[in-house]
C-alpha cells in the first residue's frame, strides 16, 4: 500500500525495506563524515559549544518536521510503518560529542567513524545522529551525520545537511518556533481501519489501470528489464572475485581530487563525472586484483550505480527515490582510454533505455521484498556499489566555522564487500570507500590504485591532486 492511499504518514514500501533489512552487524543508514574549522566552535575556555549547536539546529527543524518523528512498526493487519512525532524529543539525544583517540590524524578520525557508523541507530526516537568529534589535530572538529535510510537517500541526505547548515559565516542564529504539542499516536483500530482503506484503494487503482494498456505496457517493460538484469546476472559468472557475505566489520577510506580538473578531464574525453569516475574505479580493481596475483583477462564487474527519479519540483523531499542501473566495469581493458570509452557507450545505452534501470517503485508487497532482502546475500548481478551525490558548490557553515571538507560514507550490504561513494562539495571531489574488511583486507591498495586511476585518466590534460 502507498502512502498516497493512507490518511498517516506511511513510509513506502521500499522505505520500509531498509527496517526489515537491518539487524546488528548490517546497519541500513547513510552517514556524511565532515571536518570543520574548529575556532568559532570553541569558547574562550576552548571546550566545544555543543549546547550552541544544538539552539541552531532547534531554529532548524521546522523545516524537516520528519527529524522530530519516530518510525511505528504496527501489527500484523495494520499495514506498513508510519511516522509519529516523538513526545519525548530531545536534541540532546541527537547531537552529542566524542573525542577521537591521539594523535588526532586522519587515521584516527577514520576509525572512529567506523565505528559509530556500526552503531544501530535507537529506533525508539527519530533516526538520525549529529556526532560532533573533538582532540582533531590543529584544533578542528569533525562531524559525522547519520541518517537512516528509511528516512533519506544519499541525495536527499545532503540537501538535508544544507538545509541545517549556513551558507556564510555570519548568519544570525535562527529562533526557536514555539514548541508545537506531538500528534498523538493512532491506535490499533484506526492503524487496522486504516489499511483496510487502503487495501481497497490499492484495488481500485489496480483496476483503472486496467482500462490503460499504456500503463501495463509501461510496468511489463519495467518487469522485463528487472528479468532480464537478473538474467544476466546468471550469466556474468557464476563465482566473483569480490563478493563474499558482508560480516560485521568496517573499514573508511578516503581519496581527494578537484572538481574543476575532473570535469576537464571527462568533456575532454566526451565523458562525463560520473563516466570518468566508474573509469577510475575499474583502474583501481584492476591494479587491485593484480597486486593479489589474479588475472584480469577478459574481466568484467559490474557495479550498481544510483539513479535519481525526483521530479524538478521534489527534489528536496525525504525518502528513496532512485532507481539502479548496472554498468559493466571493463577490468581486463589495459588502457585507461579505452576502459573510459567502454564505459561511457554503456552509461549511454542504459539512460536511453528506461527498462534497463531497476526500480523498486513496482514492488508493492512487503513479501516480495522481504524475498528480494534475503536474495541479496546470493545475488549474483553486481560486485560493487558506486554511487555519486552532487554537493553544494559554495561553502558551508556551523556556528561560522567553515566546512572543510565532507566525505559520503555509504554501507556495504548483501555479499557487497565494496562501496565507492563520491561527493562534490566546494570545488572537491571527495571519495568515501567503505569495506567490508573480512572480504577486502586490502582496502588501502584499492583506495592508492583509483587515486593513481585518476591521474592516468588526467595525464592528456593536467594531473588530479589526490
Amino acid at each position: 500500500m502507498g502512502q498516497s492511499a493512507s490518511r498517516y504518514q506511511r513510509l513506502s514500501v521500499q522505505d520500509a525495506g531498509f527496517l526489515y533489512l537491518e539487524h546488528p552487524g548490517l546497519p541500513q543508514h547513510v552517514a556524511i563524515l565532515a571536518v570543520a574549522e574548529g575556532g568559532p566552535l570553541d569558547d574562550p575556555d576552548g571546550r566545544l559549544r555543543v549546547d550552541a549547536v544544538r539552539q541552531q539546529l532547534a531554529g532548524r527543524l521546522q523545516l524537516v518536521p520528519r527529524l522530530r518523528q519516530r518510525v511505528l512498526c504496527p501489527r500484523v493487519g495494520q499495514g506498513l510503518p508510519l511516522w509519529v512525532d516523538d513526545p519525548g524529543f530531545d536534541l540532546a539525544n541527537h547531537v552529542r560529542t566524542v573525542q577521537v583517540p591521539a594523535p588526532g590524524g586522519q587515521p584516527e578520525l577514520l576509525g572512529l567513524c567506523d565505528e559509530l557508523c556500526l552503531r544501530l541507530l535507537d529506533r525508539t526516537r527519530p533516526l538520525w545522529e549529529l556526532w560532533l568529534v573533538t582532540g582533531l589535530a590543529n584544533g578542528r572538529v569533525g562531524l559525522v551525520l547519520k541518517l537512516h535510510h528509511s528516512l533519506a537517500d544519499g541525495l536527499a541526505a545532503v540537501q538535508l545537511a544544507g538545509l541545517l547548515l549556513d551558507d556564510t559565516a555570519n548568519a544570525p542564529n535562527p529562533t526557536p518556533p514555539p514548541r508545537q504539542q506531538p500528534q498523538p499516536t493512532p491506535s490499533g483500530r484506526a492503524l487496522l481501519a486504516d489499511n483496510l482503506r487502503g487495501r481497497n484503494a490499492a484495488l481500485a487503482a489496480a483496476l483503472m489501470r486496467l482500462r490503460h494498456p499504456g500503463q501495463l505496457a509501461a510496468q511489463a517493460r519495467v518487469l522485463a528489464g528487472a528479468a532480464q538484469l537478473a538474467a544476466g546476472g546468471r550469466r556474468h559468472q557464476r563465482r566473483s572475485v569480490l563478493r563474499r557475505p558482508v560480516g560485521g566489520h568496517r573499514r573508511l577510506a578516503v581519496v581527494r581530487a578537484q572538481l574543476a580538473e575532473v570535469k576537464a578531464v571527462a568533456h575532454a574525453q566526451g565523458a562525463t563525472v560520473n563516466d570518468l569516475l566508474l573509469a577510475s574505479v575499474t583502474g583501481g580493481l584492476r591494479a587491485l586484483l593484480a597486486a593479489r596475483g589474479t588475472a584480469t583477462d577478459w574481466l568484467t564487474l559490474y557495479a550498481s550505480v544510483p539513479v535519481a527519479l525526483r521530479a524538478g519540483a521534489d527534489t528536496a523531499a525525504l525518502g528513496n527515490q532512485v532507481g539502479l542501473m548496472v554498468v559493466p566495469l571493463p577490468v581486463g581493458e589495459p588502457d585507461p582510454a579505452q576502459r573510459l570509452q567502454h564505459i561511457t557507450r554503456a552509461t549511454t545505452e542504459r539512460k536511453r533505455r528506461p527498462e534497463l534501470l531497476a526500480s523498486l517503485r513496482p514492488v508493492g508487497s512487503l513479501t516480495i521484498l522481504r524475498a528480494l532482502n534475503r536474495y541479496s546475500r546470493h545475488q549474483r548481478i553486481v560486485d560493487l556499489f558506486v554511487t555519486n551525490v552532487p554537493g553544494p558548490q559554495r561553502p558551508l557553515y556551523v556556528l561560522g566555522a567553515r566546512l572543510v571538507e565532507a566525505f559520503p560514507v555509504v554501507q556495504v550490504a548483501g555479499n557487497v564487500p565494496l562501496s565507492v561513494a563520491v561527493l562534490s562539495y566546494a570545488g572537491q571531489l571527495n571519495i568515501g570507500i567503505q569495506s567490508d574488511p573480512d572480504g577486502l583486507p586490502d582496502l588501502d591498495v584499492f583506495a592508492d590504485s583509483l587515486r593513481q586511476s585518476l591521474e592516468e585518466l588526467g595525464a592528456a590534460t593536467s594531473p588530479l591532486t589526490g
